[in-house]
């Protein structure tokens, strides 16, 4: 497979989503492997859960050194940095 050009590159979107399950080393190390394949896609972790653990914002923050975490109304919640 051919690799894809920059312009698609940059209109990628990879989504790691859970309902009431908390984002765990497994995903967070998938989603870095993608975020380094594809330097230019969004990277996005989706939970239905109305917070967001401890372990879980250290995990997210460790793994990709800034992070904003954001409500149901798109407002910025927290902005989480390494």
């Amino acid at each position: 497979m051919d690799k894809l050009n920059d312009q698609a590159r940059s209109n990628l979107i990879f989504c790691e989503c859970k309902t009431n399950n908390s984002f765990k080393d497994h995903d967070i190390t998938r989603m870095k492997e993608l975020a380094t394949e594809f330097p230019k896609a969004t990277i996005v972790f989706s939970t239905m859960k109305s917070e967001l653990s401890d372990s879980e914002k250290l995990l997210l923050s460790d793994m990709f050194g800034s992070v904003a975490i954001l409500d149901k109304s798109m407002e910025i919640k927290h902005n989480l940095t390494s």
